[in-house]
């Protein structure tokens, strides 16, 4: 490892991107009433790039949903909004 960091940097810089792609994945969830007093449901997200997380986020959902899958769409929405707003970080990232 020390002779290909220090007598040929290049290659080190070219494993480090192959071995870690740009290409950021996100996972989404939601649980369906989870505070019995106000009935409102959680929801959450990450993304991760290269290995590690960049956003995540554990929310009460602001609106009352009637079922699990209502709920999972709002934080699909919550989420997508979320993505949206990385990708646009990033293309506007030099790298």
């Amino acid at each position: 490892m020390y002779v290909m960091t220090s007598t040929r940097p290049y290659i080190a810089y070219a494993i480090g991107k192959l071995r870690f792609p740009s290409i950021s994945e996100g996972y989404s969830d939601a649980s369906w009433i989870t505070n019995i007093e106000d009935h409102s449901s959680t929801s959450g997200w990450v993304f991760v790039l290269g290995g590690g997380a960049i956003s995540w986020a554990s929310k009460k959902q602001t609106c009352i949903t009637n079922s699990t899958m209502e709920s999972e769409f709002v934080a699909l929405v919550a989420a997508g909004k979320e993505a949206e707003w990385l990708r646009n970080l990033i293309h506007e990232i030099p790298l």
